[in-house]
């Protein structure tokens, strides 16, 4: 029975890749599809099961999706909510932490005004946002995180600095 219901979920998710079936996503419950990679740089594609009412959600390997198992990095499928959590969880610490924050933002072509203000800004936004829970960070998440890659050991993550300052509100 429980192979019969894998079987079934992974025709299901295949359908659903190669257009067979239409799925809406509903782009406020995943981040971006280019988003998450794995560690040989295959995408991560949102999906999800259900399971009597309960619904399951997760990003599931391409090369896995199309039959290219060898391709495929060594994380084929991670349960959304859990991955979502640890990088919301992520950019919050970095946030709070302006030291790390300063070094990416060094540069010739950043002035010290300028490294000032976008410190500024986030330390705003770090205050703003202490007290509330994961999903304002994960809102954040979807808006600055340009790449995301999951591997067996960590998680890397690549945030657009320019998008993180508008989200701060230092610019429009």
């Amino acid at each position: 029975e429980i192979a019969q219901r894998h079987l079934h979920a992974r025709r299901r998710l295949t359908a659903l890749v190669f257009g067979e079936i239409e799925q809406p996503v509903d782009p406020q419950h995943h981040i971006a599809v280019e988003t998450f990679r794995d560690d040989r740089g295959n995408r991560l594609t949102p999906s999800h099961t259900q399971r009597g009412k309960i619904r399951y959600r997760y990003y599931v390997c391409q090369a896995l999706l199309q039959n290219q198992k060898d391709k495929a990095g060594a994380i084929k499928r991670v349960p959304a909510e859990e991955i979502e959590d640890i990088v919301a969880d992520q950019l919050r610490r970095l946030c709070e932490r302006p030291d790390c924050l300063a070094e990416t933002l060094d540069g010739p072509e950043v002035s010290v005004e300028q490294r000032q203000s976008v410190l500024g800004a986030i330390r705003r936004l770090v205050a703003k946002n202490s007290t509330t829970d994961n999903r304002v960070w994960l809102d954040l998440t979807r808006k600055v995180a340009r790449k995301i890659v999951v591997s067996q050991v960590q998680i890397q993550m690549t945030v657009d600095l320019g998008a993180l300052a508008i989200q701060a509100g230092l610019a429009t």
